[in-house]
């Protein structure tokens, strides 16, 4: 899979995740502490989106590096996060 595809999934994985983990934890209520958290999944989702759709394969990143690394570590904590708030 090319990096750049990859960085794109996971970015809509880490923005899917904040909205579920907002939604677990609050319902369907809006809570103005928490809604950072909302707001930044739907931002994480719609950039996804936009880079799946509006950017070429050459808009990067190109090669597997420390920014794939990191966003993948980002969505291993972010699950572990989510399940914790969901069994808890």
């Amino acid at each position: 899979m090319h990096p750049k595809r990859l960085a794109d999934l996971l970015f809509l994985y880490a923005g899917a995740l904040n909205v579920a983990q907002y939604a677990v934890a609050n319902g369907l209520q809006f809570v103005a502490g928490s809604a950072w958290q909302l707001l930044t999944g739907l931002f994480f989702c719609l950039y996804a989106g936009y880079r799946w759709v509006a950017l070429d394969d050459d808009a990067g990143p190109t090669e597997y590096g420390p920014l794939i690394y990191f966003l993948v570590a980002l969505c291993a904590v972010l699950t572990v996060l989510t399940l914790g708030v969901a069994v808890g």
